[in-house]
């Protein structure tokens, strides 16, 4: 009941934030609005410091390698400085980020050329609606690496 109450509220986050991006109103039931809170926060502060979003490149699109069987939904790439950045919004209050720098490594395989991104960015949005927590990494080649290798162990150990 908690993991499937977690994923909703990511849900109908991910799904404001999305609609933000397109122009549209975001509509958020009062009970999780600190998150959609949190995520202005952030967006005030990139215009403060001059790092403004110039261009979404990409924004909530499911992509895929059917020749190494793998998928993700990557939640933005855009523009930031004129560079490619990877942003992938959290709501859970725990941290990953040896975890979340190899989820950026396997989006960014999956993206077009044009979209990849040489750095990511892993916002952990507040839900009280504070400044979230940014978790910053720059694209390591040998990461990439490492993803393979657990694309391995997965199809090693998988049953069925």
């Amino acid at each position: 009941e908690k993991l499937r109450k977690a994923q909703e509220v990511g849900t109908i986050i991910h799904e404001a934030i999305e609609q933000f991006y397109k122009g549209n109103f975001a509509a958020v039931p009062p009970r999780i609005e600190g998150y959609f809170n949190s995520f202005l926060k952030w967006i005030e502060f990139q215009n403060e410091e001059g790092t403004m979003i110039s261009e979404s490149l990409v924004v909530e699109k499911r992509f895929y390698d059917s020749k190494l069987g793998i998928t993700g939904r990557v939640d933005l790439v855009t523009r930031i400085s004129d560079a490619n950045v990877l942003i992938d919004f959290k709501t859970g209050s725990w941290a990953h980020p040896e975890i979340w720098r190899l989820q950026g490594t396997f989006y960014r395989h999956l993206l077009p050329k044009q979209s990849k991104p040489d750095h990511f960015i892993f916002l952990q949005l507040d839900r009280n609606g504070n400044m979230p927590i940014s978790h910053d990494f720059e694209y390591d080649p040998s990461d990439w690496k490492v993803c393979q290798a657990a694309i391995k162990c997965y199809e090693y150990f998988k049953v069925g």
